[in-house]
């Protein structure tokens, strides 16, 4: 996913280096899921994003121990399957923020339902222009904005998008790029805006954001990310709180850790004395509170 908010110098559309980096460092991490035993997703169309910078960058974060790419792998896991859940209760409208060079609009198409992908118009045209060289359509409604700025649904609405409808927000990889203010404001205004919303997103707990995991291998990766101009900022510690910030609950909330057991058991990760690492990063989905009991 592209870090939101970043600028990108669009004097060359085959310079990745000009793009959003951590958007084609986990493309280059999907695309690699094919070699992977067990596979825990499928994304044949990662491929093509793929390009020597991004195998590189990739092998640079692989550098600081199995816990970056193993999490990485669940966090899609995860994402997937809530999409798929969602889709098979009937959701209308799948909107995916600071979207990169996600294709889930490709991998799960279902009639019926459409995509919007919201990034910067820079990345998106990009992605056309690859998938497009591979005779491929994107198969979403692009909406070229930065998602932070104002008229966020205005720019929705003249794309499309109907906020009566039941819609799915995949927030993956974006949240702990924001300043704290900025990524609560937004939660309240999906709230607000969606009738029928389920918004799922990924967290960093503040040990991670603040460089003090008991886990080497996540400070180093969280430099790594700075140093590509994309630093983490936003920390949770408490979703339930942040849910109810927003007038919004709880529907799952699960560690890295509990993910980590159940898709890549007996995988040795290298924790060191940092044995609780993986449950300060997490995922969560939430929904609108439920309407008061009549009197």
């Amino acid at each position: 996913m592209a870090a939101p908010g970043l600028s990108y110098d669009t004097s060359t559309m085959d310079d990745v280096e000009s793009l959003g980096q951590t958007a084609f460092l986990i493309s280059e991490l999907r695309a690699e899921e094919a070699r992977q035993e067990p596979k825990l997703f499928d994304d044949p169309f990662a491929q093509h994003f793929s390009s020597l910078v991004s195998k590189a960058a990739l092998r640079r974060a692989q550098g600081f121990g199995p816990l970056f790419s193993a999490g990485l792998r669940v966090r899609v896991r995860w994402f997937d399957d809530v999409l798929q859940r969602e889709l098979q209760r009937g959701t209308r409208q799948v909107l995916i923020l600071g979207a990169g060079m996600d294709c889930r609009a490709l991998r799960f198409p279902r009639p019926g339902t459409t995509y919007f992908e919201v990034d910067t118009p820079d990345v998106l045209a990009f992605k056309a222009q690859r998938l497009a060289s591979a005779g491929l359509q994107g198969g979403a409604v692009a909406v070229g904005a930065d998602y932070m700025a104002p008229g966020l649904f205005d720019r929705l609405a003249s794309h499309g998008f109907d906020r009566t409808l039941s819609t799915l927000v995949l927030w993956e990889g974006n949240i702990y790029y924001l300043p704290p203010d900025a990524a609560r404001r937004l939660l309240r205004q999906l709230a607000e805006s969606i009738a029928d919303l389920r918004l799922a997103f990924d967290y960093c707990g503040s040990a991670v954001i603040e460089g003090r995991s008991q886990v080497p291998g996540l400070n180093q990766v969280g430099k790594m990310v700075a140093q590509m101009g994309a630093p983490w900022l936003c920390a949770i510690d408490d979703v339930a709180e942040v849910a109810r910030e927003a007038n919004l609950q709880v529907m799952e909330n699960v560690s890295a850790g509990e993910l980590l057991a159940a898709w890549l058991p007996g995988l040795d990760l290298d924790l060191g004395a940092g044995a609780s690492g993986p449950a300060e990063i997490g995922v969560c989905l939430l929904t609108h509170q439920p309407p008061p009991a009549a009197p």
